[in-house]
């Protein structure tokens, strides 16, 4: 399969045998599963490969204190400097494909999976807590390109993001004027709304997550400084030092805890007041989609 994207990626199954740890000559051989890649060619995927290293660190620290955000973590392997192999994800669609399918309304595709399964209250609980925890890691790597089909969703509720070709600021055409925290109109009425409690939770896990990973803001910062040499095309040399300075003011250094809980609070309603403006221009990614393909 080849989906629809600049670089044309193509999905490959291949047959793997998963051998146990205590598996040894002359045990039963594994029976052979599925598992799937997506081949890419034209994008560098070391960036790809970088952003999910990061989101795993930032996941790992949460967890640390019994914060799950339900990360989904594929793996990712960067061949060259313009190829690479991704880990593809089994029963996931993008929002785009899902809104599409439901009259534009994710809350309809969260009842009907969480109907089948019988999983009211898990469904829910995952898509809250994966919504919060990209918001956040999104933010601090200043994800860029943020659309619709850059949005995936689970049958079990996770929502996820992929491609990470525009990272650390970087944001092709109009993308650039998108709020800072990754959040749209789709994604807030999967929760039932700004005026539903589960918005509320939303709001209150994605505070929680992002005071919480404040205080390792160095050790982060400084893991992207030991990637400068790398050559990443979104971490130059040339500009790695205002990319650095500016990640670094996203945790809001100078503040204390109460003060940064005040103005995230306020930049977080900020982003989602301007969800309509993303909305707009997710339309118009669309149009030229359409018109490309």
């Amino acid at each position: 399969m080849i989906f629809k994207s600049a670089v044309m990626p193509l999905r490959l199954y291949f047959e793997a045998r998963h051998f146990p740890a205590d598996w040894k000559k002359g045990m039963p051989m594994p029976e052979k599963v599925p598992y799937a890649v997506v081949v890419k060619n034209g994008d560098d995927m070391r960036q790809d490969q970088l952003v999910l290293q990061m989101f795993t660190l930032m996941d790992s620290l949460l967890k640390d204190v019994n914060l799950d955000f339900k990360f989904t973590l594929y793996k990712v392997l960067a061949c060259t400097k313009k190829d690479g192999i991704m880990e593809f994800v089994a029963d996931a669609d993008t929002i785009q494909n899902i809104l599409n399918d439901t009259s534009f309304d994710v809350s309809v595709h969260l009842k009907k999976i969480a109907n089948e399964q019988n999983k009211q209250e898990d469904i829910n609980n995952t898509y809250l807590l994966s919504n919060a925890g990209y918001a956040v890691a999104t933010y601090l790597m200043a994800i860029g390109d943020r659309h619709l089909e850059n949005l995936m969703l689970t049958n079990d509720g996770h929502m996820w993001h992929l491609d990470f070709g525009f990272i650390l600021g970087n944001n092709p055409g109009l993308k650039q004027y998108y709020p800072p925290i990754r959040i749209n109109k789709a994604m807030i009425l999967g929760m039932g709304g700004r005026k539903s409690e589960k918005y509320e939770t939303f709001k209150s896990k994605t505070i929680d997550a992002f005071l919480y990973l404040r205080n390792y803001r160095q050790y982060i910062v400084n893991i992207l400084v030991m990637m400068i040499d790398a050559s990443i095309p979104d971490l130059s040399r040339d500009h790695h030092d205002k990319i650095l300075s500016q990640m670094n003011e996203r945790f809001m250094p100078d503040l204390t805890n109460e003060k940064a809980r005040e103005k995230f609070t306020e930049l977080l309603d900020y982003c989602v007041d301007s969800a309509f403006m993303a909305n707009s221009l997710e339309l118009m990614h669309r149009a030229a989609v359409f018109i490309k393909y």
